[in-house]
């Protein structure tokens, strides 16, 4: 789950621990990475995600 407000009116949220959660930084970073990518890498498929899934209800 990425750490937004994309969920601000869902009646969960992301976890606490920063292993239960990506930044949205993050996810860029690694948007800026695969299409720095030289001419003749093609990337055909990405999962970012965290290394535990937690959801917390508010």
């Amino acid at each position: 789950m990425t750490k937004t407000n994309f969920y601000r009116s869902a009646n969960f949220k992301e976890g606490q621990e920063e292993d239960t959660f990506i930044e949205a930084k993050e996810v860029a970073a690694f948007v800026d990475f695969i299409l720095s990518q030289r001419q003749g890498i093609v990337v055909t498929d990405v999962t970012i995600k965290p290394q535990r899934h937690m959801i917390v209800r508010k």
